[in-house]
Protein backbone atom coordinates (compact mmCIF):
# COMPACT_ATOMS: atom_id res chain seq x y z
CA UNK A 1 0.00 0.00 0.00
CA UNK A 2 1.50 3.33 -1.04
CA UNK A 3 0.81 6.50 0.89
CA UNK A 4 1.87 9.80 -0.66
CA UNK A 5 2.64 12.52 1.81
CA UNK A 6 2.15 15.92 0.17
CA UNK A 7 4.94 18.32 -0.82
CA UNK A 8 8.05 16.75 0.69
CA UNK A 9 8.08 13.14 1.84
CA UNK A 10 6.79 9.86 0.36
CA UNK A 11 6.77 6.56 2.23
CA UNK A 12 5.82 2.99 1.18
CA UNK A 13 4.21 0.51 3.57
CA UNK A 14 3.59 -3.25 3.21
CA UNK A 15 0.35 -4.30 1.56
CA UNK A 16 -0.76 -6.01 4.75
CA UNK A 17 -0.80 -2.75 6.69
CA UNK A 18 -4.22 -1.13 6.76
CA UNK A 19 -4.36 2.62 6.21
CA UNK A 20 -6.80 3.29 9.03
CA UNK A 21 -4.32 1.76 11.51
CA UNK A 22 -1.50 4.08 10.53
CA UNK A 23 -3.18 7.22 9.18
CA UNK A 24 -2.97 9.13 12.44
CA UNK A 25 0.69 8.23 12.99
CA UNK A 26 1.54 9.10 9.38
CA UNK A 27 -0.20 12.46 9.64
CA UNK A 28 1.68 13.27 12.84
CA UNK A 29 4.98 12.18 11.30
CA UNK A 30 4.25 14.14 8.14
CA UNK A 31 3.54 17.30 10.07
CA UNK A 32 6.61 17.06 12.29
CA UNK A 33 8.96 16.24 9.42
CA UNK A 34 7.56 19.02 7.28
CA UNK A 35 7.77 21.65 10.01
CA UNK A 36 11.28 20.66 11.05
CA UNK A 37 12.54 20.64 7.47
CA UNK A 38 10.72 23.76 6.31
CA UNK A 39 11.68 25.79 9.37
CA UNK A 40 15.35 25.19 8.64
CA UNK A 41 14.92 26.03 4.95
CA UNK A 42 13.16 29.36 5.54
CA UNK A 43 15.38 32.22 4.50
CA UNK A 44 15.64 34.25 7.68
CA UNK A 45 15.39 37.83 6.45
CA UNK A 46 14.11 40.43 8.89
CA UNK A 47 13.00 43.81 7.60
CA UNK A 48 13.01 46.61 10.15
CA UNK A 49 10.50 49.36 9.37
CA UNK A 50 11.62 52.88 10.25
CA UNK A 51 9.08 55.66 9.78
CA UNK A 52 8.70 59.27 10.81
CA UNK A 53 6.98 59.16 14.17
CA UNK A 54 4.47 61.90 14.98
CA UNK A 55 4.21 61.00 18.68
CA UNK A 56 7.95 60.84 19.32
CA UNK A 57 9.88 62.31 16.37
CA UNK A 58 13.38 60.91 15.95
CA UNK A 59 12.76 58.10 18.43
CA UNK A 60 14.83 55.59 16.47
CA UNK A 61 17.90 57.76 16.95
CA UNK A 62 17.59 58.38 20.69
CA UNK A 63 20.72 57.26 22.56
CA UNK A 64 20.10 54.34 24.91
CA UNK A 65 23.69 54.48 26.09
CA UNK A 66 26.64 56.31 24.60
CA UNK A 67 27.06 55.46 20.90
CA UNK A 68 24.08 53.09 20.88
CA UNK A 69 20.69 54.25 19.63
CA UNK A 70 17.31 52.56 19.81
CA UNK A 71 17.57 51.42 16.17
CA UNK A 72 21.04 49.98 16.86
CA UNK A 73 19.63 47.87 19.69
CA UNK A 74 16.82 46.57 17.48
CA UNK A 75 19.25 45.59 14.70
CA UNK A 76 21.75 44.01 17.10
CA UNK A 77 19.02 41.98 18.77
CA UNK A 78 17.79 40.60 15.42
CA UNK A 79 21.32 39.75 14.33
CA UNK A 80 21.73 37.82 17.58
CA UNK A 81 18.67 35.85 16.45
CA UNK A 82 20.57 34.94 13.24
CA UNK A 83 18.57 37.17 10.95
CA UNK A 84 19.85 38.87 7.87
CA UNK A 85 18.66 42.41 8.67
CA UNK A 86 17.40 44.95 6.17
CA UNK A 87 16.33 48.41 7.33
CA UNK A 88 13.49 49.92 5.30
CA UNK A 89 13.54 53.58 6.24
CA UNK A 90 11.74 56.80 5.41
CA UNK A 91 14.58 58.66 7.12
CA UNK A 92 18.19 59.12 6.11
CA UNK A 93 19.95 56.59 8.29
CA UNK A 94 23.39 55.09 8.87
CA UNK A 95 23.34 51.66 10.53
CA UNK A 96 25.20 48.37 10.56
CA UNK A 97 22.82 46.74 8.08
CA UNK A 98 21.59 47.00 4.52
CA UNK A 99 19.30 50.02 4.05
CA UNK A 100 16.50 50.40 1.52
CA UNK A 101 14.98 53.85 1.19
CA UNK A 102 11.21 53.91 1.71
CA UNK A 103 9.84 56.62 -0.57
CA UNK A 104 6.19 55.75 -0.06
CA UNK A 105 3.85 58.19 1.71
CA UNK A 106 2.35 55.66 4.16
CA UNK A 107 2.57 52.09 5.32
CA UNK A 108 0.38 50.18 2.84
CA UNK A 109 2.17 51.29 -0.34
CA UNK A 110 5.39 50.92 1.66
CA UNK A 111 4.63 47.22 2.12
CA UNK A 112 3.76 46.79 -1.54
CA UNK A 113 6.92 48.51 -2.73
CA UNK A 114 9.01 46.55 -0.25
CA UNK A 115 7.88 43.19 -1.59
CA UNK A 116 8.30 44.39 -5.17
CA UNK A 117 11.93 45.21 -4.31
CA UNK A 118 12.67 42.12 -2.20
CA UNK A 119 10.62 39.57 -4.13
CA UNK A 120 11.07 37.16 -1.23
CA UNK A 121 9.35 36.18 2.00
CA UNK A 122 10.44 38.01 5.13
CA UNK A 123 9.80 38.69 8.78
CA UNK A 124 8.83 42.30 9.37
CA UNK A 125 9.38 44.10 12.66
CA UNK A 126 8.91 47.64 13.86
CA UNK A 127 12.06 49.70 14.24
CA UNK A 128 10.89 50.66 17.71
CA UNK A 129 10.60 47.08 19.04
CA UNK A 130 13.78 46.36 21.04
CA UNK A 131 12.64 43.27 22.98
CA UNK A 132 11.91 40.78 20.17
CA UNK A 133 12.34 37.34 21.71
CA UNK A 134 13.77 34.13 20.29
CA UNK A 135 10.77 32.19 21.62
CA UNK A 136 8.36 34.51 19.78
CA UNK A 137 10.23 33.99 16.50
CA UNK A 138 10.22 30.21 17.00
CA UNK A 139 6.46 30.19 17.58
CA UNK A 140 5.93 32.06 14.32
CA UNK A 141 8.32 29.73 12.48
CA UNK A 142 6.42 26.65 13.65
CA UNK A 143 3.35 27.89 11.78
CA UNK A 144 5.06 28.73 8.48
CA UNK A 145 3.73 26.88 5.45
CA UNK A 146 4.24 27.56 1.73
CA UNK A 147 2.27 30.61 0.49
CA UNK A 148 1.06 31.56 3.98
CA UNK A 149 1.85 34.64 6.03
CA UNK A 150 1.78 34.29 9.83
CA UNK A 151 0.41 37.15 11.94
CA UNK A 152 -0.09 37.26 15.73
CA UNK A 153 -3.60 38.24 16.83
CA UNK A 154 -4.84 39.13 20.31
CA UNK A 155 -7.69 36.77 21.12
CA UNK A 156 -9.35 39.11 23.61
CA UNK A 157 -9.52 42.09 21.20
CA UNK A 158 -8.97 40.67 17.71
CA UNK A 159 -6.20 43.23 17.14
CA UNK A 160 -3.27 42.16 14.97
CA UNK A 161 0.47 42.63 15.39
CA UNK A 162 1.37 43.30 11.73
CA UNK A 163 4.85 44.62 12.56
CA UNK A 164 5.82 41.46 14.41
CA UNK A 165 4.95 38.95 11.72
CA UNK A 166 6.09 36.78 8.83
CA UNK A 167 4.95 37.63 5.30
CA UNK A 168 4.85 35.49 2.21
CA UNK A 169 4.92 37.29 -1.14
CA UNK A 170 1.39 35.98 -1.70
CA UNK A 171 0.29 39.01 0.36
CA UNK A 172 1.04 41.35 -2.57
CA UNK A 173 -2.24 40.88 -4.51
CA UNK A 174 -4.17 41.46 -1.28
CA UNK A 175 -2.38 44.76 -0.69
CA UNK A 176 -3.12 45.86 -4.25
CA UNK A 177 -6.77 44.88 -3.85
CA UNK A 178 -7.04 46.75 -0.56
CA UNK A 179 -5.55 49.89 -2.14
CA UNK A 180 -7.90 49.68 -5.12
CA UNK A 181 -11.17 48.66 -3.47
CA UNK A 182 -11.23 49.86 0.12
CA UNK A 183 -12.64 53.27 1.09
CA UNK A 184 -10.22 53.35 4.02
CA UNK A 185 -7.31 51.14 2.98
CA UNK A 186 -5.12 49.81 5.79
CA UNK A 187 -2.50 47.16 6.38
CA UNK A 188 -4.89 45.32 8.69
CA UNK A 189 -7.52 45.43 5.95
CA UNK A 190 -5.08 43.95 3.44
CA UNK A 191 -4.18 41.14 5.83
CA UNK A 192 -7.84 40.37 6.57
CA UNK A 193 -8.55 40.34 2.85
CA UNK A 194 -5.96 37.63 2.21
CA UNK A 195 -6.95 33.95 2.35
CA UNK A 196 -3.35 32.86 2.83
CA UNK A 197 -2.81 34.13 6.37
CA UNK A 198 -2.48 32.06 9.54
CA UNK A 199 -3.41 33.88 12.74
CA UNK A 200 -1.63 32.76 15.88
CA UNK A 201 -2.40 33.69 19.46
CA UNK A 202 -0.43 36.71 20.63
CA UNK A 203 -1.26 35.65 24.18
CA UNK A 204 0.79 32.47 23.66
CA UNK A 205 3.93 34.48 22.88
CA UNK A 206 6.27 36.40 25.22
CA UNK A 207 4.43 39.66 25.86
CA UNK A 208 7.65 41.64 26.11
CA UNK A 209 8.34 40.86 22.47
CA UNK A 210 5.52 43.19 21.39
CA UNK A 211 6.77 46.17 23.41
CA UNK A 212 7.32 49.23 21.26
CA UNK A 213 8.46 52.76 21.96
CA UNK A 214 5.70 55.30 21.29
CA UNK A 215 6.39 57.91 23.95
CA UNK A 216 9.38 59.23 25.87
CA UNK A 217 8.05 57.36 28.91
CA UNK A 218 8.23 54.13 26.87
CA UNK A 219 11.77 54.98 25.87
CA UNK A 220 12.84 55.61 29.47
CA UNK A 221 11.26 52.32 30.54
CA UNK A 222 13.24 50.51 27.86
CA UNK A 223 16.46 52.44 28.56
CA UNK A 224 16.38 51.58 32.26
CA UNK A 225 15.76 47.91 31.47
CA UNK A 226 18.65 47.95 29.01
CA UNK A 227 21.04 49.57 31.47
CA UNK A 228 20.20 47.28 34.37
CA UNK A 229 20.38 43.97 32.57
CA UNK A 230 23.62 42.06 32.99
CA UNK A 231 23.57 41.26 29.29
CA UNK A 232 22.32 43.75 26.75
CA UNK A 233 20.98 40.92 24.62
CA UNK A 234 17.22 40.64 24.93
CA UNK A 235 16.80 37.37 23.06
Amino acid sequence: MRIDIPRIYTYSFPQSVKYHHISQKVYSLQKNLYLNDHTHRVRRTAVVMVGKSKRLPGKHFLNVIENKRLIDVVIENLKNLNFKVIVYSKCDISVDAEVIKDKSPWILPSFLNLFEILDENAFIFGGDMPFIKREAVKIIEKHIEPDFSVVPQWERTGFLEPLHAYYDTSIKPCIKEELELSNKPSLTGAIRRCRFVKYISAESMPQESFFNVNTFEDFEKFRQAFIHRKSHKFI
